[in-house]
């Protein structure tokens, strides 16, 4: 293999040492927006819901809608299993709250032994180590045991509900109720007792809704600029070398 002189080996080191550091300081600030944009929707959450507002009434998450937990049909039966309903499960949840829907699904045997989500729900998984996970669906579904489901009354609540969910504090309180053991769990009775503010003025919660889908719309809209530009970054560093 050819070695080239001292003073090439130096300028190649050189040259390289610039770019690596380059794009290093690009993948640093690309990560940094998205952090920033990530605390501001976490920031503009505790600014909304930690404020006292007229006509919001603290209730009970019973007295918001009705509440269940979700039940597992015997995978020992197959019979249970086919391609009529979602089953969903806490991988379901995708980070802007919607329900991916994948090839887990019950027949209509499993669905009549299961208790189906009506739409416009809360979800949030209540047992393991993603508990306080939240998320909504906008179509019929089932769901595990580890997720308990709650029905507003007014289905125009489900989203105000989820962002308020998403708070720091009730995620404390959630954490807190479940216990310290292995494998904490908040059970349906403990959930149901959980308090949440809910305004009377309907325009209000459309109004807040809609602040908080564009914050995540802009979030997610950073989230892939980021992502694109971590790929591009990486790919020009190993481009690089021959």
């Amino acid at each position: 293999t050819a070695i080239p002189p001292l003073d090439v080996q130096q300028r190649i080191v050189n040259t390289l040492d610039e770019a690596f550091e380059n794009i290093s300081v690009k993948l640093s600030n690309a990560e940094e927006n998205m952090i920033q944009a990530e605390n501001l929707f976490s920031n503009e959450l505790e600014t909304v819901f930690s404020q006292r507002h007229e006509n919001w009434n603290e209730m009970k998450l019973d007295e918001i809608g009705d509440i269940q937990t979700g039940t597992t049909p015997k995978t020992s039966e197959r019979e249970n299993y086919g391609d009529y309903i979602s089953f969903v499960k806490p991988a379901a949840f995708a980070k802007d709250g919607t329900i991916i829907h994948t090839d887990d699904r019950l027949s209509e045997t499993g669905y009549g032994k299961s208790r189906p989500v009506k739409p416009f729900s809360v979800l949030m998984v209540c047992i393991g180590a993603t508990i306080g996970k939240c998320g909504y669906n906008v179509v019929e579904i089932t769901t595990n045991q580890q997720i308990n489901s709650l029905t507003p009354k007014n289905t125009k609540l489900y989203k105000f509900l989820y962002y308020q969910m998403l708070t720091r504090k009730f995620q404390h309180t959630v954490v807190s109720n479940a216990g310290q053991s292995t494998l904490p769990c908040l059970s349906k009775k403990k959930w149901s007792n959980l308090s949440l503010l809910v305004p009377t003025n309907e325009n209000e919660i459309q109004s807040i809704v809609s602040r908080f889908d564009n914050l995540m719309i802009e979030c997610e809209v950073l989230r892939g600029k980021y992502a694109k530009s971590q790929t591009s970054l990486v790919e020009l560093k190993q481009s690089i070398l021959p």
